[in-house]
């Protein structure tokens, strides 16, 4: 016998209430009378989002959409996740699907002991299974023979399908299981970064500081860039007029390889929906920092927020102005290592060294990027490296071998310029960033 009922609408307030929508379905009567004997049961009525996520996934079993029982279609039209979020990174629905297992069998083993069919979702699985109760019988000398054999019959019919459920879930996990295997080693690590968890702050260089650096003759560190005195405590520091300097000091300049790169990175497919801004370094607090993923583009010298993380870096580029090159200081060289990169032009060519970092953040859970450059063809040179997904993949695989996770790392890059054209980005050396 089959009943015909409306859709519900999943944002119903009580999995009880009646709901309506603008179609109807055929649903089969014993099994929509259980789901609903269930959801009004008095552990039900305490979880209305566990009742929720039952009624979703009991319709679409039982109007035969089973395509849309799925953790993504969970999590979007039961927990109210965006289309594209991960649940890789948001485990939401597997998490009520443990509790909803449980309440399941409490029910059958209290208000619904007495019911005729019962619900089982196996695990690793979102399907639900809709079984007989098994009958309780006690054979003695005189049973009905023909009673007996139907027992064992259906008995067989329910091992059959308890068994099919379990391999369609084992299919359906490695199914799982392949899917996530298939994205490249880049498009993992920048799910990383742009999750929905957390926002990314992309942190271009502060140009208008290096160049006052350059016309002071004074590097400015840190803690003076957080309170601005540098802007205005410039008497003797340069012939220049002082209003001038502090006039310089207070716009906002950026190079255009960091403005292309911070463009670039707005544009990976990782990038789509999630929450990230571009945010003027002047304008960051340390607060930011702590509250989620960062990418900061430049050295300590137009980007001073750099020096948070340089005692965990084994290359970093000297930050003192008017240098006569932009070098890249090595603090342990190895064996075929220098202590320094230096840019070095000749007749037709420069050299010029780019810098990544992927550090862990100010807590523990976020992560930190830093892009530099001894010039703009360096800052350039390490964006064309981090944004190839085959240059970057082919890395990632090198240093992650035997590690379940990426480790942290930091790696020199090396690049020429031929006529105004740079060439193909050369690893220098690298290394893995213990924490």
């Amino acid at each position: 016998m089959l009943v015909v009922r409306n859709e519900r609408d999943h944002g119903v307030s009580t999995p009880s209430t009646p709901t309506s929508s603008a179609h109807s379905q055929v649903l089969p009567e014993p099994e929509w009378r259980l789901v609903q004997r269930i959801v009004s049961s008095p552990g039900f009525v305490r979880a209305p989002r566990l009742a929720e996520f039952l009624l979703y996934i009991c319709e679409c079993a039982l109007d035969g959409r089973t395509d849309e029982i799925s953790e993504q279609q969970i999590g979007v039209h039961v927990f109210k996740r965006p289309p594209n979020y991960n649940p890789n990174e948001d485990s939401i629905v597997r998490s009520h699907a443990r509790l909803l297992r449980k309440r399941l069998e409490l029910y059958f083993e209290e208000d619904g002991k007495a019911e005729e069919l019962r619900i089982c979702i196996p695990k690793g699985r979102y399907l639900p299974v809709f079984k007989p109760t098994e009958p309780v019988v006690a054979l003695s000398s005189g049973s009905n023979p023909a009673l007996a054999t139907h027992t064992r019959r259906r008995r067989l019919l329910l091992s059959a399908g308890i068994l099919l459920a379990l391999l369609l879930a084992f299919v359906a996990v490695r199914s799982n299981f392949a899917g996530t295997g298939s994205h490249s080693p880049a498009q993992r690590f920048w799910a990383g970064f742009f999750t929905t968890s957390k926002k990314l702050l992309i942190v271009p260089a502060d140009s208008a500081l290096a160049l006052f650096e350059d016309l002071t003759n004074r590097p400015v560190h840190l803690p003076e860039y957080l309170n601005r005195r540098y802007r205005f405590d410039l008497a003797g520091h340069s012939p220049f007029d002082n209003n001038l300097l502090s006039n310089i000091a207070g716009r906002q300049y950026t190079s255009m390889a960091d403005l292309n790169l911070a463009v670039r990175l707005t544009r990976i497919r990782e990038a789509a929906s999630r929450q990230f801004e571009i945010r003027y370094a002047r304008n960051l607090q340390l607060a930011d920092l702590k509250e989620g993923n960062a990418i900061l583009i430049g050295g300590p010298r137009a980007n001073p927020w750099t020096e948070l993380f340089q005692d965990k870096m084994n290359f970093h580029l000297d930050g003192q102005p008017i240098a006569p090159q932009n070098t890249v200081i090595n603090k342990s060289p190895r064996h075929g290592e220098t202590p320094t990169y230096s840019e070095a032009s000749g007749d037709s060519s420069v050299r010029a060294y780019g810098l990544l970092a992927y550090l862990p953040g100010l807590n523990p859970e976020s992560r930190t990027l830093i892009v530099e450059g001894t010039s703009s063809v360096g800052t350039e040179c390490a964006s064309d490296f981090l944004l190839d997904e085959s240059s970057l993949s082919s890395f990632l695989d090198q240093i992650s071998r035997g590690r379940k996770n990426f480790p942290y790392f930091e790696v020199l890059l090396q690049t020429a310029t031929i006529a105004g054209n740079a060439q193909q980005p050369e690893i220098v050396a690298y290394r893995i960033v213990e924490q």
